[in-house]
C-alpha cells in the first residue's frame, strides 16, 4: 500500500518503470529461510506468468501487480505469451524460487 501514492502520481509508466518497480518488490519480497515461507505469484503480463515471494507478501504483490498492470494497459498497451508450467515455490539459498515442472507439462 505504501507504493499507491507514489505509483498514482507517476500516471503512465514505461514498460522498463513497471518492470524495474516490479523487480524492486521481488528484491524487498523473497527472502525466506524454508520452502514454507514461499508462496506462488501469477502476475501476468508484462510482469511474467509465474514467481516466488513471501507468504505474507502475496496480497501486497498481487495488488501491485495488478496496478502496474493497469498502468501499462493505461497507454493502450497489450501484451501475451505462453507460459511454463511449475510444481511449486522453495526456499533456494535464502531466496523463494520456483521449482521447475518436471514432467514437461
Amino acid at each position: 500500500m505504501r507504493y499507491a501514492v507514489w505509483w498514482a502520481l507517476v500516471g503512465c509508466a514505461s514498460e522498463e518503470q513497471i518492470q524495474a518497480r516490479w523487480e524492486s518488490f521481488l528484491d524487498e519480497n523473497t527472502s525466506c529461510e524454508v520452502a514454507e515461507d514461499c508462496a506462488l505469484v501469477s502476475p501476468g503480463c508484462p510482469l511474467g506468468c509465474a514467481t516466488a515471494v513471501r507468504a505474507d507478501a502475496v496480497d501486497e504483490a498481487e495488488e501491485l501487480a495488478a496496478r502496474l498492470i493497469r498502468q501499462y494497459e493505461a497507454g493502450g498497451r497489450s501484451c501475451a505469451y505462453d507460459c511454463v508450467a511449475f510444481e511449486g515455490v522453495t526456499c533456494d539459498a535464502g531466496r523463494c524460487a520456483l521449482v521447475p515442472d518436471q514432467n514437461g507439462d
